[in-house]
């Protein structure tokens, strides 16, 4: 079988309206020539010109499939190339950004000597006009046995990771539909509760370019409805593949984490709400107070204080609103 239908590697590319960037995220996967991959780009209804552009580089190199479709958000293009994969390993690589030559080899290499389900690192961020912040996950690469407390420490994005194709579909992993927030992270767990081995890895080889993204405009209310969509599609997908122990803890996990950020950012009338949704949220999962023990110490009595009804603000938080008020704001 020629290596074009068989492929060791798929790279999912999500393109909406970013023309000009196509030849430079698109050839920076395709200048990969030693590799056996194929580079599946997902014209999610562009209007400006970019599925001809996607066109005219398919053209010239047949490793690069494009899939158009009517225009539906980034995780159902997400999910049209998902569902279109050949590969044996899967990446995703968005349309504004870039890699640097090597990345996807190193990551292919260490996945394979360790025989892992996931390779995870951390992107470097690029800013106009600036020098990429390289910050690498780790000094050095290292494999570990998975654990609830390990993937939870893992950097949220979905890009600068290399997944097994099997633990994807034995996950039957794919990106929630009406997430406006958090959706990367929800896709992430449901399929990491599936893996078995991690590598950590040094790799600063993904770029981001910081460049004003979409998600960055959301409104405060969409990013806290979000959070909470997000952990109601984990549960979902928790329940369905029966609800293991450590899918529990990393419900709480997430849950812990979304109120967290919900909690820096929303009045305290939308807290109390998003708490009290998380909580039927877990209840109706099957999770109870046990299943607190992965919590550090305060974030267990303040996960308690929700699950039995509470805001789970304390009082630091009203100590705090008497002073502001005292101070006439």
């Amino acid at each position: 079988m020629d290596s074009l239908s068989s492929p060791q590697l798929s790279v999912i590319m999500p393109v909406w309206n970013c023309v000009d960037r196509l030849e430079t995220s698109v050839g920076s996967v395709l200048a990969e020539k030693d590799l056996n991959l194929e580079l599946i780009c997902i014209d999610d209804g562009s209007t400006d010109g970019s599925g001809e552009k996607l066109a005219a580089l398919a053209a010239a190199d047949p490793r690069l499939r494009v899939i158009s479709r009517e225009n539906g958000g980034q995780a159902a293009a997400r999910n049209s190339g998902l569902a279109e994969l050949r590969g044996d390993f899967v990446t995703f690589v968005d349309a504004d950004d870039r890699i640097e030559p090597g990345y996807l080899r190193e990551l292919l290499q260490a996945i394979e000597a360790h025989g892992a389900d996931l390779v995870v690192t951390r992107l470097t961020r690029s800013l106009p006009g600036c020098e990429p912040v390289r910050k690498p996950l780790v000094a050095d690469e290292r494999c570990a046995e998975v654990d609830a407390a390990t993937l939870l420490n893992l950097t949220p994005n979905t890009c600068g990771r290399l997944y097994r194709r099997e633990v994807l579909e034995r996950a039957e992993a794919r990106f929630p539909m009406g997430v406006s927030y958090g959706e990367d992270s929800c896709f992430n767990l449901i399929a990491d509760a599936h893996c078995r081995r991690v590598v950590l890895h040094p790799s600063t080889g993904y770029i981001y370019e910081d460049n004003d993204k979409s998600v960055s405009k959301l409104r405060i209310a969409e990013k806290v409805t979000g959070m909470v969509e997000a952990l109601a599609a984990l549960a979902a997908s928790y329940r369905a593949h029966g609800m293991s122990p450590m899918m529990r803890e990393l419900l709480v996990g997430f849950a812990s984490h979304a109120l967290k950020r919900i909690r820096s950012m929303a009045r305290h009338a939308t807290q109390r709400d998003c708490a009290r949704r998380a909580a039927e949220i877990l209840r109706s999962a099957g999770v109870s107070e046990r299943d607190l023990g992965c919590l550090k110490p305060k974030e267990r009595k303040r996960m308690r204080s929700i699950m039995a009804g509470g805001s789970g603000l304390g009082f630091g938080y009203y100590w705090r609103r008497f002073h502001h008020l005292l101070r006439g704001k």
